[in-house]
């Protein structure tokens, strides 16, 4: 008996103690942005020209992971009046 009621007043002094916040779950998990059409084509164009990921990464302030992404999702097209845009590539 004497052993639970240690037990009861341990437990009571544990959470009598202040304790440190705790990081929640799920609140980095929060979307990004859009990125700006003129940065898409900022990126293509860059590429186009041959200049490798990391490099536009530096120049444009963007993470490397989102050139890759924007490379692999999007392309040059060229339209009618001769300008050039992007073309989802997908589905």
């Amino acid at each position: 008996m004497t052993n639970l009621v240690a037990a009861i007043a341990a437990q009571k002094a544990y959470q009598a103690k202040p304790k440190p916040p705790r990081n929640k779950i799920g609140v980095g998990n929060k979307k990004r942005e859009r990125i700006p059409d003129a940065t898409v084509m900022r990126i293509l164009t860059l590429q186009d020209i041959g200049i490798p990921a990391p490099a536009i990464s530096k120049e444009l302030g963007i993470p490397t992971g989102t050139i890759y992404n924007v490379r692999y999702r999007y392309r040059l097209i060229e339209l009618e009046d001769g300008s050039q845009w992007y073309n989802y590539v997908g589905e």
